[in-house]
């Protein structure tokens, strides 16, 4: 809380509010990456090719999903 009264006096809010949207999209990307190859290690037990079109579908489903907001 003292971060925020802080650059409120400095008149910092746009470039805050920009660095956060920009940290906040790199977060995601890596989560769905985390999320793609976790799936991956998992799935390649049962069948290499099988584990290649789920994760596709699901970084497809990702892309869908989170493309319309932006």
């Amino acid at each position: 809380m003292s971060i925020r009264r802080f650059l409120s006096r400095l008149r910092m809010k746009d470039e805050v509010v920009e660095a956060v949207g920009r940290l906040m999209v790199c977060a995601m990307v890596l989560w769905a990456l985390t999320i793609a190859c976790t799936l991956l290690l998992v799935l390649n037990v049962v069948d290499h090719v099988v584990a290649e079109a789920v994760v596709g579908l699901v970084m497809l489903w990702f892309a869908i999903c989170w493309l319309p907001s932006r």
